[in-house]
């Protein structure tokens, strides 16, 4: 049991609302290319669901080494979405562009970051469609250049995902 006033991971909350997770702290990313799941943003889904997914991003990093995100989730699943965030080009806070495209497991998305301590917040929105395997929808990312500058996803980022009929 939590003290009053002490906040706890809400990675699965279930109730009218649907599913829904916060990210309380910020997490960091140096000097790696490589996909890595985040601490706080997953959901545990259902067998034979389909989810209405949305959320945002709250990131920051070096303007050369951006972030580029992914997804986990279960075997015969299918993620389709699109998000709005800058693209891996922005050099000043003008320019956003949305990329709307059906994920595979494989497929991986860049947003273009404005500098360390700059945060950009990426919305995003779409559908997951769960086959017989319930399990995990799990947001991955690393930076999309290796910079010894950290790339960041930020408290404050959040995913949220509603049953559909």
């Amino acid at each position: 049991m939590q003290a009053a006033g002490e906040l706890a991971r809400a990675s699965d909350i279930r109730d009218a609302a649907g599913l829904f997770v916060r990210k309380l702290g910020h997490e960091s990313v140096v000097s790696s290319t490589a996909l890595q799941d985040d601490d706080d943003l997953f959901l545990a889904v259902e067998a034979n669901t389909a989810y209405f997914l949305q959320g945002a991003l709250a990131v920051d990093g070096a303007s050369a080494a951006d972030i580029k995100i992914g997804w986990s989730f279960p075997t015969g699943a299918t993620l389709e979405y699109g998000h709005m965030g800058p693209p891996t080009t922005i050099t000043s806070d003008v320019g956003n562009t949305v990329d709307n495209r059906r994920i595979i497991q494989t497929d991986v998305l860049a947003i273009g970051c404005n500098g360390a301590g700059n945060a950009i917040y990426v919305p995003l929105w779409g559908q997951l469609i769960i086959a017989g395997t319930a399990g995990t929808l799990r947001l991955r990312w690393a930076q999309f250049v290796s910079s010894a500058t950290a790339s960041r996803m930020l408290a404050g980022s959040f995913l949220h995902a509603q049953k559909m009929a």
